[in-house]
Parts: C-alpha cells; sequence; structure tokens
C-alpha cells in the first residue's frame, strides 16, 4: 500500500480522537503544561541546542515531548546529530540530556536562497521527561493569533559559538517594527517577519534556529512563553535585522506532524515526500 496513503489515513484518525480528547487540554495549546516560568530574561528550559561531534552548530525548541522545532536549514542527513537539553536553569545536583534525532521533518517548500519557510521538526529517539529545567514552550494553534506588539526575547552567543560554552548563550531583547521590513534582505514577507535587537546590546552573535519568544496570557489568563519566531540567521551581531520566520504561519503544518508522527507512533521505514508540505529524512 502506499506510503503517502497510509500516512494520511493515520493523520485522518487521529484528527478525530485528538478532537473527542480535547476537553482535557486547552484547545489552543500543543501542550497543556508548557511555557510555565517564572522569568523572561533567562534562558529558557524549553532552550535546545543541536550538537555534532561535540560543535554547536545550531538551536532548537523543545515544543513536545518527542519533538524540536528548528530552521529548515539545521536539518543534517546521513549524520548523527544530538539535542541536548537541560543545559540551562538546572542545579548542579542536575545534568543535562543528550538526545538522538530519530527523524528529520523539513518543509519542503524551503528556499535556502531567500529562507523563506525556513522550519523544520526533529523527532528524538525517546521522549523527553518533562522537569523544571526541561519543559517544552507553547505553541498557540489559533491561526487568528499574531506576533503582536514591539519587543520579544531572542538567544545570543556572548562568545564564539564554536566552543561548547554553553554558558554563554544569553537573552536579547528583539524589537519588531515596521520600518525594520526594508532593513532585511531577502525577506520572504509570506512567512517571516523582519526584528532586530532593541539598542546596543554588547558583542554577540545569534543562533539559528534559536526561538523568538514572548509571554502571554492563555484562555485561563495563566502567563506562558509562547514561541512566535525561529532565527534564520547567526549572524546578528547583535546591531543589525534578519528575517525570522513566522511561527504562527505554521501552527497547522506543526500540529498534522506531531500528530502523525508521536500521537500514533507511525515512522517511515525510508525518505519519502509526504505531501507538498512535508519531506522526511
Amino acid at each position: 500500500m502506499n506510503t503517502t496513503f497510509i500516512a494520511f489515513a493515520v493523520l485522518a484518525s487521529l484528527l478525530l480522537i485528538f478532537t473527542k480528547c480535547e476537553s482535557t487540554v486547552d484547545p489552543m495549546l500543543l501542550e497543556n503544561d508548557c511555557g510555565l516560568t517564572n522569568s523572561s530574561n533567562e534562558v529558557g528550559p524549553w532552550t535546545a541546542l543541536l550538537h555534532e561531534n561535540d560543535k554547536v552548530f545550531c538551536a532548537g525548541t523543545l515544543i513536545t515531548k518527542r519533538f524540536i522545532l528548528t530552521a529548515a536549514q539545521c536539518v543534517r542527513v546521513n549524520t548523527t546529530v544530538l539535542v541536548r537539553l537541560g543545559e540551562f536553569g538546572r542545579y548542579n545536583i542536575d545534568f543535562p540530556e543528550d538526545h538522538k534525532v530519530e527523524l528529520s521533518l523539513r518543509y519542503r517548500l524551503f528556499d535556502s536562497n531567500s529562507d523563506g519557510n525556513d522550519i523544520a521538526l526533529l523527532k528524538l529517539s525517546r521522549n523527553v521527561v518533562i522537569n523544571y529545567h526541561i519543559k517544552p514552550v507553547c505553541i498557540n494553534k489559533n491561526p487568528n493569533q499574531r506576533p503582536l506588539g514591539e519587543y520579544f526575547v531572542g538567544y545570543a552567543w556572548k562568545n564564539h559559538k564554536d566552543e561548547y560554552y554553553t554558558e554563554n548563550l544569553s537573552t536579547i531583547t528583539i524589537g519588531m517594527y515596521p520600518e525594520f521590513r526594508r532593513q532585511c534582505d531577502q525577506l520572504d514577507i509570506y512567512t517571516q517577519f523582519c526584528a532586530g535587537p532593541v539598542n546596543k546590546q554588547g558583542t554577540c552573535n545569534g543562533i539559528a534556529g534559536s526561538a523568538l519568544i514572548k509571554l502571554t496570557e492563555d484562555s485561563s489568563q495563566t502567563s506562558r512563553a509562547f514561541q512566535f519566531g525561529i532565527s534564520t540567521s547567526d549572524k546578528l551581531d547583535c546591531q543589525g535585522t534578519q528575517g525570522y520566520t513566522n511561527v504562527t504561519k505554521f501552527y497547522s503544518w506543526i500540529q498534522d506532524n506531531v500528530l502523525l508522527f508521536e500521537l500514533s507512533g507511525y515512522t517511515p521505514n525510508k525518505s519519502y515526500i509526504a505531501s507538498d508540505y512535508i519531506k522526511v529524512y
């Protein structure tokens, strides 16, 4: 039987099951216990570092117990990529965790020339145990929610990012203003927005795949950290602007993949194009 047909049959049945079970979960959240934090000025417990041979090449964000959200340009094939979680906000008695990537899902329409559609999901080889220093960020499923407001929290390296000095990853304040749009080269206006650091924030470099976070109240008026953007460049220099993938444009794509590849346990036995919008590695 055609692999693509099987995938969509599984997805259709899962959508029905998920709708019936939604009463136990906030219908606008991908994970019910997401984004709970005491401060937006610290590197969040959802922060993931993608590394190969002990060298960090990208960042990502834990969005469920099994999935990392990152940039499409961060997908590497035919190599062993590890995802480090729990590096930040832990006590000395706690240890970070390295997880192998089992499956890479890159948005098929990703354009490396313009960074449009620069979004991907990495499925980990095992479930993450959620605790105070490892927890998912919130992904809002409301298609009408947009990245409103002027300020976000982003992440940047304070020293040379090729060295595995994770303590040097810090938060920076990112602003999104209409006049920034003309300052971003090759901006894809359909899937990106232009933003940049507010004021001078010292010498630092951005990191591709890292999140733009904003504290927002959910339907119960609980303050949570929501992800609205993905960095598409590591040449931020903490002074200029860049295009960020607009996560709100991909809510359905993210949810569909989580339903198909996490909740169903479905795993393809080879790489294939699942649809016009999903490429599996």
